[in-house]
């Protein structure tokens, strides 16, 4: 983040940016302070540390760091809008609520076999009570399954971006279970 502002210790403003007059200064030399900035500036001189804040300015999503200068004498205000993150965070948590809502089981595989994300509905299908995120989707089929997917699977998934078919895992306590599977 970049300087925006610098306060002396009795609050006045010695410096401030174009982004601090175009989105903190609401009349001429009155500064207003977003909710939470003003109890960030005073944890960062009771604490004489860096302490941050992610507060709403207008539309926009602001990040601010306060910090007390290297002699003690002012304190300067970091700011950087994080609006973009705060959007792509929100869009992956509702994702991550549908993905997590479906009935059908769902889950993201590296390259190397090991889940990124498994939802509630895979889980108890391979009968696990926890995120698949440590195992290898590998181990919920047999060697025989295993190479086919080598040989047939993934060469049609590579040419052709995708792959829809039936399978035989072994689910929860070792069943053989038929699954349709999109890969």
């Amino acid at each position: 983040p970049l300087t925006m502002m610098q306060l002396t210790l009795d609050g006045k403003v010695v410096l401030a940016n174009d982004l601090a007059r175009t989105t903190l200064l609401k009349e001429q030399d009155r500064f207003d302070y977003p909710p939470g900035v003003a109890e960030t500036i005073f944890d960062s001189l009771r604490t004489q540390s860096a302490c941050e804040v992610v507060t709403k300015v207008g539309k926009n999503h602001f990040h601010f760091v306060c910090q007390p200068t290297a002699d003690n004498n002012h304190i300067s205000i970091f700011g950087e809008d994080v609006t973009d993150i705060q959007q792509a965070r929100s869009t992956v948590q509702e994702l991550t609520d549908a993905m997590e809502s479906a009935a059908d089981g769902l889950g993201i595989i590296r390259k190397d076999g090991e889940f990124v994300y498994s939802n509630q509905s895979l889980m108890r299908l391979f009968g696990s009570s926890s995120n698949l995120t440590t195992a290898s989707w590998y181990q919920f089929f047999s060697a025989e399954w295993q190479s086919k997917f080598r040989r047939e699977i993934f060469p049609e998934v590579q040419a052709k971006c995708v792959w829809r078919g039936e399978a035989i895992s072994i689910g929860n306590n070792n069943e053989l279970c038929e699954l349709a599977l999109t890969i």
